[in-house]
C-alpha cells in the first residue's frame, strides 16, 4: 500500500518533466480525452493557431525568489497603448503562463490589458520539484502581485486562474492582500483537494480513495510540507472579501460542474457564474467563445475603477 501511495503521490505532486513544448500538442493519449472531455482537440488547436504568434509578442522577464529559496520565473506583456491594468493569470497543472493564456492572452491584450504570466513552482522555466495545488502557489502569487505593484505604483489587479491556477487565485479570496487587487476570475477550480482526489480515484480507476489518500497525504506532508485539510479553495470563498468569477464547462471530466456549484454556493461576497455548454476541462474559453469573453471582460470593467 505504501509503495502504491509513493507512486501516485509522485504521479500528482512531482514536476512532470514532459510537461514541456515537445509534449504541448500531444493527442495520442486516452487519458487526456478521458480527463479533458469532448472539445480538448479544438483547445489544442486554437493553441496550435496562436501560440507561435503570442510567443512573438515582446515581454519582460522577472524573477522572484520564493519563501524556500526557489527561484520563479514570470513574463510581463505590457500592453502597447499604455495602461496600468494587469490580470495576473495563473495556469494549471503540468502547464506553464505561455502555454495556459497564449489565445486567451491575445483578447485581453486588445481589450486593453497588461498580462503577467508567472510560471508556477515546479513548472515551466521556474524551479521546484513539487506542485502543491494552489497551496504553496498562493503565497508565491502575493509575491507576484507586489512586484507587479512595483511596476504600476497606481495601478489596478486582476487575478484569473484555471483548474489548480483558479483554486491558486480563490485561496486568496479571503486574505489581507493589496486593495488594488479588485477581483478573481476563477476557472474550473477544484472545491477540496480531498473531494477531487476521491473523485478521480472512483472516475480513473473505479477504487476507493481511502486508504491510499491517507498515505498519500502523509507524503505531501513530508515532502511538500503541505497537508489537504487545513486549507483549500472552499475554505477561503466562504470568507472572501473579493467579488468573484467562476466559470466552469458542463462536459468537465477532471473537475466536475458540482464542485464549482458547491464554491458559488459557499461564497459570501459579491458573485457571478458561467457554466459552459459542451465545454471540458480548460475549454469553456474555446467552447464558449464570445460568451465567455464577454462575461470575463464585463466582469474587470465592472470592478476597476478606471
Amino acid at each position: 500500500m505504501c509503495l502504491i501511495s509513493k507512486k501516485v503521490f509522485k504521479t500528482m505532486f512531482m514536476r512532470n518533466p514532459n510537461a514541456t513544448h515537445e509534449h504541448d500538442n500531444d493527442l495520442d493519449n486516452p487519458q487526456r480525452d478521458k480527463l479533458m472531455g469532448p472539445n480538448f482537440p479544438d483547445y489544442v488547436a486554437t493553441k496550435i493557431e496562436t501560440q507561435e504568434k503570442f510567443g512573438a509578442l515582446p515581454f519582460e522577464l522577472f524573477t522572484i525568489t520564493s519563501e524556500e529559496g526557489l527561484k520563479l520565473v514570470g513574463r510581463l506583456y505590457r500592453n502597447p497603448k499604455k495602461t496600468d491594468k494587469t490580470v495576473i493569470m495563473i495556469h494549471g497543472y503540468n502547464s506553464y503562463g505561455i502555454r495556459e493564456y497564449c489565445y486567451t492572452g491575445f483578447k485581453y491584450i486588445e481589450a486593453g490589458y497588461n498580462l503577467f504570466l508567472p510560471d508556477n513552482r515546479a513548472c515551466g522555466d521556474s524551479e521546484g520539484v513539487y506542485c502543491t495545488f494552489g497551496i504553496k502557489e498562493s503565497e508565491d502569487l502575493k509575491l507576484w502581485i507586489a512586484q507587479v505593484n512595483t511596476l504600476f505604483p497606481q495601478g489596478e489587479i486582476i487575478l484569473q486562474g484555471t483548474s489548480l491556477g483558479g483554486a491558486t487565485v480563490l485561496l486568496l479570496s479571503n486574505q489581507d492582500i493589496p486593495k488594488n487587487v479588485k477581483a478573481i476570475i476563477s476557472d474550473c477550480a477544484y472545491s477540496t483537494m480531498t473531494k477531487e482526489f476521491t473523485y478521480l480515484a472512483k472516475y480513473l480507476a473505479n477504487l476507493p480513495a481511502f486508504p491510499v489518500l491517507n498515505f498519500v497525504e502523509m507524503y505531501f506532508k513530508r515532502y511538500a510540507g503541505c497537508d489537504f485539510k487545513s486549507q483549500s479553495p472552499l475554505k477561503s470563498v466562504a470568507k472572501s472579501k473579493l467579488p468573484i468569477l467562476f466559470i466552469h464547462g458542463e462536459e468537465d471530466r477532471f473537475i466536475p460542474k458540482a464542485q464549482c456549484q458547491e464554491l458559488y454556493d459557499a461564497c459570501t461576497s459579491e458573485k457571478e457564474i458561467l457554466y459552459v455548454p459542451k465545454a471540458g476541462h480548460v475549454g469553456a474559453y474555446v467552447q464558449g467563445k464570445d460568451t465567455y469573453y464577454n462575461k470575463t471582460l464585463n466582469f474587470m470593467k465592472k470592478y476597476l475603477t478606471k
